[in-house]
This record gives C-alpha cells, structure tokens and sequence, in this order.
C-alpha cells in the first residue's frame, strides 16, 4: 500500500513538473505558453517548427525560419514589407518606398528630382524644388459652359480652382438629384468621370497635391478649419487661404447621398490599387483634413489644379 502510494505521489510530481515547465509566462501585458510561443521586444510570436527565431530579421515560412530578404536585400518584417519596387518602410498609415518617397509628420510624398524638400515653406515643380511664395487670387472661366470660377495661387505651386467644379457631364450629379445643390455644392463625379472632367489647362490633383496643400494650411490635424468657407458649415471658421471649401456631403454608386452639410470630401487623381483611389475630407466641427481611399464607384467633389 505504501509502495502505491509512493509511486502515485511519484507520479503527480512528475505532472506537476511537465506542467509547471509549461506554465503561461508574461510578455509585456500579454501572457502565452512557451511550448507554442516565445516573446520578442515585449510582443508574442509563435514558435517556427518549435523553434524560436529574430522576428527582426526573420520570417517563418511554414516549417522554416528564413532571412527576410526583398530584391536580393536584406529588411526588417517588423517595420518593412517587401512590395512590388523593392523594401516599402511604415509611415503613419501607409507604405512608401524610400528610394522614391519620403516621410515627413506621418505623410507621404513623392522626392523632387530624387531630393527630398520641406512641404510647409518649399513645393516641386518639375522635378525642381522651389521656395513658397505669396497668395493670390483671380477668376477663371470655362469655356465649355460659361461658368466663372474663382481661383488661388498659395504660393506653393499652382493655382487651385476656390470652388467645386460643377459641370454637367456623365458620370456626375447634384446631391440628392437637385439642382439648387448643384449651384450651391457643385457636382458630385465618380472616380473615372473626375479624372477628365476638368477644363483643358487645368487637372485632378494628386494625392501628394493634397498633402503639399493641407501641410501648408497647417497640418492634417489644423488644416480643416482653416479651408472650411466662412458660410455654410453652421460653425465659425476663418477660410484664411480663400480655398472656400463646402459641404457637399457625397453619394454611392446605387443613387444613395450622404451628409451634407456636415462634410465634403474631393477626389485625388492618386489610386490605390485597381477598384479604390485616394480623396481628402473635412468634417463639420472638426479641425482636420483628412485623407480617405474609397471606391472608385463613389460620388465626391472635385477642385481643379492648374495644369
């Protein structure tokens, strides 16, 4: 009896052991089980075939930990992906190659003739960075219909049109279908349509457009309040640069309109893949401007770049 028992406690402590060495271990606020997983600069990752390796340097394919190594060159899993044109490097919210990019407060841009340049005092212009210079406004009229825009020049490139485009042509709208929106908001175009919809001498503007503008506003996070029309918003803005932005809210491809009054968003020429491209909104009551990427079937405003 005394010998069952002995071997019974034996074998409990033996349990107890295999069990213990098994037991949930921490990893920064996280726990996880070392037969299965290891911890790395406080974050888990399962083991490779049972063993661990340097996420860092590293990447488990399958059974095998491999050198991560893009192009024939050797990156980081942790901060970089290897993408069509070689090692694309995290910047806020988005990937940009380094060799042709460059990040600056958590956006992108193109280099300028291979060089990168200050957005908030400097723009490019043919591949030559340029030095910002001063506001001024004018008019403009197309000839297609008649109409008369209003157009600035901040200094930092070309002239933008300071009203949404609204001219009729298939492809765009009047939010909700009526025409006072029209005059008040400008059409509302999809993707496609946008992209030449624009007078001759003049374009959709691209995404690094975009940013260049809303960096010399201010910032994502300040330029919003200061593009925002005087009128319209039901809030106290500035309109400090005569940009005039409006409400115009937006519509889908199955004749459903959103919000306006409360935000307005304009398309980019910029894509992002084969189905989705990238746009920038401003919200009622908020400062920011932000950048958004959406289907290319969807209905925004546009604003004009001189060409």
């Amino acid at each position: 009896m005394n010998r069952a028992k002995s071997i019974f406690v034996a074998a409990i402590s033996i349990a107890m052991a295999f069990t213990s060495s098994y037991a949930q271990k921490k990893c920064g606020a996280e726990l996880f089980n070392p037969q299965n997983s290891f911890c790395y600069d406080s974050q888990v990752y399962r083991k490779c075939d049972g063993m661990q390796y340097n996420p860092s340097t590293h990447i488990c394919n399958g059974r095998t930990a491999s050198r991560a190594t893009c192009n024939g060159v050797n990156y980081n899993p942790l901060k970089q992906r290897c993408g069509n044109d070689g090692v694309l490097t995290m910047c806020g919210d988005s990937w940009y190659t380094p060799s042709t990019q460059f990040c600056l407060n958590n956006v992108v841009y193109n280099k300028c003739g291979g060089k990168t340049y200050a957005p908030k005092t400097h723009h490019c212009s043919d591949a030559v960075i340029k030095k910002n210079g001063n506001r001024s406004t004018g008019t403009f009229n197309d000839v297609r219909d008649g109409k008369i825009y209003k157009i600035v020049d901040f200094g930092i490139g070309r002239p933008w049109m300071a009203e949404n485009l609204n001219y009729e042509v298939e492809g765009s709208v009047c939010y909700n279908n009526s025409d006072s929106n029209c005059d008040i908001y400008g059409r509302l175009y999809n993707w496609e349509t946008a992209m030449k919809v624009c007078p001759s001498g003049w374009r959709l503007p691209s995404n690094d457009e975009w940013s260049t503008l809303v960096i010399f506003a201010g910032g994502r996070k300040n330029a919003g309040k200061k593009l925002k029309a005087k009128n319209g918003w039901n809030e106290s803005v500035t309109d400090e640069f005569g940009f005039s932005a409006l409400p115009g809210g937006y519509g889908d491809s199955d004749g459903r309109f959103y919000t306006v009054g409360s935000n307005g968003s304009w398309w980019s020429s910029s894509e992002d893949g084969s189905y989705r491209a990238y746009s920038r909104r401003i919200n009622y009551y908020l400062e920011d401007a932000d950048r958004d990427n959406n289907d290319k079937t969807d209905l925004f405003s546009v604003r004009c770049l001189q060409d």
